[in-house]
């Protein structure tokens, strides 16, 4: 039965309830509405603290983990002062070896025109 549908059978009791009643009928009615209104629609009720927070929370944005807050009081960091060392070029000179004697193998040395044919 929808909350529309509800209130109205509630309205229709009134005049045959005792100002008591209808007095209590009123209070459940402005307790218990919203929350039913909003299951009966699958949403979920939010209360009005948690929406404010919400609300300041969006206006000044949200705050950082406090991992990822700079540390005002330290000096800045050097670079090549960590527990690893700075990393240096590699040294290519043995790679170039390598492929050297790959081609003087298949086509020959520099000078050698044999195989050129």
């Amino acid at each position: 039965m929808s909350v529309y549908r509800t209130m109205m059978s509630v309205v229709k009791l009134m005049p045959h309830l005792t100002p008591e009643l209808q007095q209590k009928a009123i209070q459940i009615l402005e307790a218990y509405g919203p929350a039913v209104e909003a299951a009966e629609a699958g949403t979920t009720l939010v209360d009005d603290a948690t929406i404010r927070a919400i609300v300041n929370e969006q206006r000044r944005g949200a705050t950082p983990p406090s991992s990822m807050v700079p540390d005002k009081g330290s000096a800045p960091v050097k670079r090549g002062t960590g527990w690893q060392p700075e990393p240096k070029p590699e040294d290519r000179s043995n790679q170039f070896a390598q492929f050297d004697a790959m081609v003087a193998a298949q086509v020959g040395g520099p000078n050698d025109t044999s195989k050129l044919r």
